[in-house]
């Protein structure tokens, strides 16, 4: 529980509960004994929204002994603002859902990046100008697979910052820097949207849109079961979507390339996946 905490930064009970325990009463009574035992801090964010829980100092020194494996990784909360408490809870839906998804596949989740994070940088994603929300790596038996998640609250107008954003991710993905895009939304109208304008970019074989209710459903649906074809654009044979889908292999992880073709990093050598 402390690591997973950790990882995260901060999270709400639900959240703990979908997470690792069979019901959020039984969730609450872990966190209670753990908060008792000076481990964590809960923050009460106000009536209508739920309360959060961090790791204090105490916690933090505890989760790092226990798992050394993970140092640099696992962090306190730093400040909470209520104003992006709803995109904050939503990059996390998106995390715990990417690890639901690699256990349920065999292919785990090994590496997660919120924006900020140094494996943007790592794989190349920064050279293209690109912050996602998060960065999930994956481990599959052709390699490592890179998803970038993107946690929209429906403020970002679509023709003009989503459409930039997609136009630097059509150029990443035909780069092969990164295997696959998803946008985790609140609302069917705002999916509809950001499904357009995938398509619009050339980008149907790449993306996937979720609702927030799609992604915290438990037991894990697979991606095709939930964000459905980004698509309604023709497929022509030069659409950049087409040369994607006809280059990469795309196995094990829907509208991925999966990395069985190297990348190259930004000093010309060639790596291979990891994983």
């Amino acid at each position: 529980m402390l690591t997973l905490v950790g990882l995260c930064g901060a999270m709400s009970t639900s959240q703990a509960a979908r997470a690792l325990f069979p019901s959020e009463d039984r969730a609450r009574r872990r966190l209670r004994r753990l908060f008792d035992a000076g481990f964590i801090n809960v923050a009460v964010t106000g009536a209508n929204s739920p309360n959060l829980v961090s790791l204090t100092k105490r916690g933090l020194r505890l989760a790092e002994s226990t798992r050394p494996d993970l140092e640099g990784r696992l962090r306190l909360a730093g400040p909470i603002q209520m104003s992006t408490l709803t995109h904050r809870l939503m990059v996390v839906d998106a995390r715990l859902y990417a690890a639901a998804l690699g256990e349920k596949r065999g292919s785990p989740l090994v590496r997660w990046a919120n924006a900020g994070g140094a494996l943007a940088a790592e794989i190349g994603l920064a050279d293209w100008h690109i912050e996602p929300d998060g960065l999930a790596e994956f481990a599959t038996p052709e390699g490592a697979v890179f998803v970038a998640v993107e946690a929209d609250c429906g403020t970002e107008p679509v023709k003009s910052v989503i459409g930039d954003k997609l136009a630097r991710y059509l150029g990443a993905a035909e780069h092969g820097v990164i295997d696959a895009l998803w946008f985790v939304v609140l609302s069917e109208a705002r999916r509809t949207t950001i499904t357009e304008s995938l398509a619009s970019h050339g980008l149907e074989e790449f993306g996937r849109v979720f609702l927030v209710d799609e992604v915290n459903a438990r037991p894990v649906r697979e991606p095709t079961e939930v964000g459905g074809a980004a698509g309604g654009r023709a497929r022509g044979p030069n659409t950049p979507a087409t040369a994607i889908a006809r280059n990469r292999e795309r196995r094990g992880f829907p509208k991925t390339r999966l990395a069985a073709d190297r990348r190259v990093d930004r000093r010309g050598s060639a790596r291979t996946g990891r994983g």
